[in-house]
């Protein structure tokens, strides 16, 4: 007895480790049937957070040069997010690694949104090494994901791997270009990401595509986002509304807005949302690549919206309309 009660406290604590520090699960062996998590959702919070502040960019910078960089800086951010959250969805644990590693990202996370409203500009170096730090982070996690890959899965597994290795190299090293060549660049190392990823699934077998289907979590994970960008452009046009005298028209452009927000969120989910493509690998890819257009332009549109609630003031305002009749004809 006295020889087993170590031995029983050392098979104890292992388990204690394991449990809150696990390695990251295979490819092929993630959960069809899972719930997405509060973490996941603080995670994605934090991703809006920075398309809010390029949204506001863009809604102060309503222009083909506003329009470019809130583009390339949005795609980046998406990138990023898409990459952190199928790592979670393939090989993630609610355990205290996947907390760290989350927290980690959303640290880097806040650092580029810091950046955001300058990154055209004087604090353009500043983001892209932040971009570059967040990519580092990713390539880290991808790859030892990637040490425990049976045979059949190393070789997209080395691809993908070295794909966003060369992105945050480049992405810092961008950080020593002129401001008018790194938005530039940023946009084509967008490009270039983009149609690496594709090439990787459309060009793996049949085998080494299959862990990579789209499952009820992660049709919830991309519906989120999406509603919580809309969300994020009610709050656009309320803060629109809160900043200029209330009238008439400012009052029906803001309520227009909603309109076309709710109008919005309808056809994604009537139409898109919480349905499942074909089990594919071009189909999959498709899926998940036009969620970029999409939650870009429902951010653009919020930008919009709110550059109209102030128009239409500045517009009744220079027409010689009083907002206050009775209220001013006392004086």
């Amino acid at each position: 007895m006295r020889n087993l009660t170590p031995l029983t406290r050392r098979e104890h604590w292992a388990r204690l480790r394991r449990s809150l520090w696990q390695p990251p699960r295979p490819h092929g062996e993630q959960p069809r049937e899972r719930v997405v998590g509060p973490l996941e959702l603080f995670y994605d919070l934090a991703v809006v957070v920075l398309v809010a502040q390029a949204a506001r960019h863009l809604a102060g910078h309503l222009t083909w040069r506003g329009l470019g960089e809130f583009a390339a800086v949005f795609t980046l951010v998406w990138i990023a997010w898409a990459n952190g959250s199928l790592h979670h969805e393939l090989h993630g644990h609610d355990d205290a690694r996947g907390r760290s590693t989350f927290l980690l990202q959303i640290l880097v996370l806040v650092a580029m949104g810091a950046f955001i409203p300058e990154a055209g500009g004087a604090r353009g170096a500043a983001f892209a090494v932040a971009a570059g730090v967040l990519f580092a982070i990713l390539t880290v996690l991808w790859l030892l994901a990637a040490r425990g890959d049976r045979p059949e899965y190393r070789r997209p597994s080395r691809l993908f791997v070295t794909g966003t290795a060369a992105c945050a190299v480049l992405l810092a090293g961008t950080a020593l270009l002129p401001a008018s060549a790194r938005m530039l660049a940023w946009g084509l190392l967008d490009v270039l990401y983009l149609a690496g990823f594709t090439a990787v699934i459309l060009k793996a077998n049949s085998t080494q595509a299959a862990p990579l289907t789209i499952t009820d979590a992660l049709i919830e994970r991309f519906g989120l986002l999406t509603i919580i960008v809309l969300g994020e452009t009610l709050t656009g046009v309320v803060n629109g509304l809160a900043s200029q005298p209330i009238s008439g028209l400012t009052l029906a452009v803001g309520l227009v807005a909603v309109v076309v927000g709710f109008g919005a969120w309808r056809a994604y989910f009537d139409f898109a949302g919480h349905r499942k493509p074909r089990q594919t690998r071009s189909a999959t890819v498709l899926w998940m690549l036009a969620h970029l257009p999409l939650t870009a332009t429902v951010a653009a549109t919020g930008a919009a919206m709110v550059t109209l609630v102030e128009h239409a003031h500045v517009a009744q305002r220079e027409a010689g309309i009083n907002p206050h009749p009775k209220c001013c004809s006392r004086h």
